[in-house]
């Protein structure tokens, strides 16, 4: 998963240079699931967001293992 948000954000960061992408991984995690649907997801997760906002600013995405069978992002 960290992977993943790594890859979308520095992919969506180079569109937007004004904005600030800001990872915080705190576990390694293994997700299954169908990769280019959640490569989709978090790209438009990402770009949803710099749309958002005024032409700068920061976001914050992180990752946190709540169990073995859960992982909150």
């Amino acid at each position: 998963m960290g992977d993943l948000l790594s890859q979308q954000a520095e992919f969506v960061g180079n569109l937007y240079p004004d904005i600030t992408i800001n990872l915080n991984i705190y576990t390694v995690s293994t997700i299954f699931g169908h990769e280019d649907k959640m490569k989709r997801v978090i790209h438009n997760l990402f770009s949803n967001s710099c749309d958002a906002m005024q032409q700068t600013g920061t976001i914050e995405l992180g990752t946190k293992k709540i169990d073995n069978n859960t992982v909150h992002c």
